[in-house]
């Protein structure tokens, strides 16, 4: 897709390439970079919703989010709890962990998710030539 194509508002697929060549993608081992996070999602396509675009980056980029749905929680304790816990007061704690209900089954819960791409990673979800089977759905399994 061409930068001038894209539109803020629009939601997109994401096609992120499976291999990410260091000759284009050179922070792509810099923790905190886009092409960080891409590095987790190579050969996976998704669902974006565009907020922005950069037309004069190299190469041209959008930013929007990524909307999925997660049993994967944290929460963090109030003083409350540590102190019902035993725990030692004055830090900060937080649980990890899968939100289950009462079959332990996985309960999923929507999840916003920031994120910056090159726009020739973009695909219209109406484009005729657009392939599921070419990447993993990162929509469905995100941690796959």
């Amino acid at each position: 897709m061409r930068a001038r194509d894209v539109e803020v508002g629009r939601t997109y697929v994401v096609l992120v390439p499976h291999r990410l060549p260091a000759s284009r993608y050179p922070d792509r081992f810099e923790p905190g970079t886009a092409h960080w996070d891409a590095l987790w999602l190579a050969g996976a396509r998704f669902r974006f919703t565009v907020t922005a675009v950069d037309r004069t980056a190299s190469p041209p980029t959008a930013e929007g989010l990524r909307i999925t749905e997660r049993s994967h929680t944290v929460m963090v304790l109030t003083a409350e709890q540590v102190a019902g816990l035993g725990l030692p007061p004055g830090d900060e704690y937080r649980m990890l962990g899968m939100l289950v209900d009462t079959d332990d089954r996985p309960v999923y819960l929507p999840d916003i998710e920031p994120l910056t791409v090159p726009v020739r990673w973009l695909r219209s979800p109406d484009d005729p030539h657009l392939d599921p089977r070419t990447h993993r759905d990162a929509d469905r399994y995100p941690y796959i």
